[in-house]
């Protein structure tokens, strides 16, 4: 059944970003051939160059901010709103519900920064591009302290934790706001700005006071640190993405107020 979930929330979802893409594909195009015109066709862009390379700038930043907003649209809608009676009223589970949007978030958050990444490389010409990999190969062929090894772990694999999870930050106090009968966007948007500094203030006071004791035991071993750092990040992203999902599942399964 979860298979059927995703495969409906990411056809829904593909109507609005693929469109969104191919916009996005077209300005990088457009972007390349500015950047590797001939001399004698230079002048002829030099009028354009700033709009040009500002769409690319900000269609970027598009591209991001509304897959976002898109995705808190469309779980509002089919979780929160009264559309959310057509969804509860199937025989699927809310975990399943659940896990269906956060596995859609985690394929377009996925694509859309596959996208960014290529834009990039597109934008390089082909000397760049060898220039860069074998800068890369001689980084990992060379020797690297373990201590940094561990640091790349956990930060990929917060990475990783965010991909699948970084949408719950607004579903949860969406979740939790929409119990209010009046004024429900509202009393979602206090419970997000609540979280954020809550886990702002954990997050600087956790990273200094672990600076502060690793730079003690290690004798200023910067590797240490960092990984000590990493470590810690990590685990507050997972805290996070399980306090998050525990919330948004429990306010839907047992609050759920469509009134």
């Amino acid at each position: 059944m979860l298979g059927k979930v995703l495969k409906y929330d990411i056809k829904n979802c593909a109507r609005y970003f693929i469109p969104l893409y191919l916009i996005f594909a077209a300005i990088v195009l457009i972007t390349k051939l500015y950047l590797f015109a001939s001399p004698e066709s230079e002048t002829v862009f030099h009028a354009l160059s700033g709009l040009i390379l500002s769409s690319y700038l900000f269609s970027l930043i598009g591209v991001f901010l509304l897959t976002e907003v898109f995705l808190v649209v469309y779980f509002y809608k089919k979780c929160i709103s009264r559309e959310a009676y057509l969804t509860f009223t199937l025989p699927v589970k809310t975990g399943t519900h659940l896990l269906a949007k956060c596995l859609n978030c985690a394929v377009w958050h996925l694509l859309s920064f596959v996208l960014l990444f290529f834009s990039i490389f597109a934008l390089f010409s082909l000397d760049d591009l060898q220039v860069t990999f074998r800068m890369i190969g001689l980084l990992f062929s060379s020797r690297i302290p373990i201590d940094f090894s561990y640091t790349v772990v956990f930060l990929i694999l917060t990475g990783i934790v965010y991909l699948f999870s970084y949408s719950l930050i607004f579903y949860a106090p969406m979740a939790m706001g929409q119990v209010v009968t009046r004024h429900k966007i509202l009393a979602s948007v206090g419970i997000y700005i609540a979280f954020y500094i809550i886990f702002s203030l954990v997050s600087s006071f956790g990273s200094t006071f672990l600076l502060i004791g690793t730079e003690v035991i290690s004798h200023g071993d910067a590797t240490a640190r960092l990984t000590v750092l990493s470590a810690f990040l990590f685990f507050l992203a997972l805290a996070q993405a399980v306090l998050y999902y525990v919330l948004t599942y429990f306010f839907l399964s047992r609050k759920l107020n469509l009134t």
